[in-house]
């Protein structure tokens, strides 16, 4: 996450600049070990790598200079991390929070499939180390996180954010940043207050705060269940149904005023399984082919040209 100059001074010295993957020659940076536990930490030159901060591919310096072409390392370890780099398709939003008092704090959310869990995970989520009179944050339990790594990918999930005011005044949620997330994807801010959703990926959601610390009232979600039966309402003529011989899914739309232009595959538990772009088929009778082998309860979630539909189909594959 870039670093942010405190709200009582100028703010000249923050940077849009977000760390990559590797600390530069002269980073500082800290090591917390998990209570009641610890060991050695060892460092040596085996972990290390040589990287000019004008190599596009693996910095994103504020300042760079012309392009040099990059000479290959004959060490393996460098190889290594290089091959590493170039892999890494994991899901992550950054998002900011802007104070009354001008101040932005910007947390991450990472989905590292069966790397990391919804507990705390060492060595993947980070706590939140400052005491700051406006802040906000991911809430887990009793943790105050400003880095939290999840497993897979649920569209079902709801992530609790605590929110912290010095004094009253509007503040507002945005997206920093996105990586690997389909463009289709809804985030959405909840304000239990008044049960409503804001959509932060069409815009930044403003409210009013009075002064005070706001443990229970955010959360950050990827479905608006409160347009979620009406959207199946208005297109409850279309139709799907799994086909066992083939193992494909089967939809029928008769609307002629709505095209359906992908489908999002989820089991029960909201982790995704497949998605389909539908592509150069009749819409009166689109059939996709799934690589479920389990049978089940799954969920398609239906983008079309006026909105999006999720529905229920079973796989019986005895």
């Amino acid at each position: 996450m870039p670093p942010v100059a405190a709200s009582l001074i100028s703010g000249r010295g923050s940077s849009s600049k977000i760390p990559n993957q590797f600390i530069p020659v002269g980073q500082g940076f800290f090591i917390n070990g998990k209570i009641g536990s610890g060991g050695t930490v060892t460092f040596n030159n085996e972990q290390r790598a040589f990287f000019k901060e004008n190599e596009s591919s693996f910095s994103n310096t504020l300042f760079k200079t012309a392009e040099i072409t990059k000479v290959t390392s004959n060490s393996s370890t460098t190889n290594s991390i290089i091959n590493d780099s170039e892999v890494d398709n994991y899901m992550r939003i950054r998002l900011g929070f802007n104070s009354s008092n001008n101040y932005h704090r910007q947390i991450l959310l990472g989905f590292l499939d069966d790397k990391a869990t919804s507990n705390i995970d060492f060595g993947y989520d980070a706590l939140n180390f400052d005491n700051l009179p406006s802040d906000m944050y991911f809430l887990n339990g009793v943790h105050q996180l400003v880095i939290q790594g999840e497993g897979y990918f649920n569209i079902n999930a709801s992530y609790p954010l605590g929110v912290k005011t010095a004094t009253q005044g509007k503040v507002s949620f945005v997206i920093d940043g996105l990586e690997n997330v389909d463009d289709d994807q809804e985030i959405f801010i909840y304000d239990k207050e008044n049960d409503s959703y804001h959509d932060i990926r069409t815009e930044k959601f403003e409210v009013d705060l009075p002064a005070g610390t706001h443990h229970t009232r955010f959360a950050l979600r990827f479905v608006n269940s409160k347009t979620l039966g009406t959207e199946e309402n208005t297109a409850s003529t279309i139709q799907i149904k799994h086909i066992k011989d083939k193992n494909n899914l089967v939809i029928n739309n008769d609307l002629l005023d709505l095209t359906v232009e992908k489908v999002f595959i989820y089991n029960l538990l909201g982790q995704s399984i497949a998605i389909i772009k539908v592509e150069n088929q009749d819409q009166k009778n689109i059939e996709l082919p799934l690589k479920i082998n389990t049978s089940g309860v799954y969920i398609a979630k239906i983008i079309t040209s006026n909105g999006t539909i999720s529905k229920k189909f079973i796989v019986n594959q005895n």
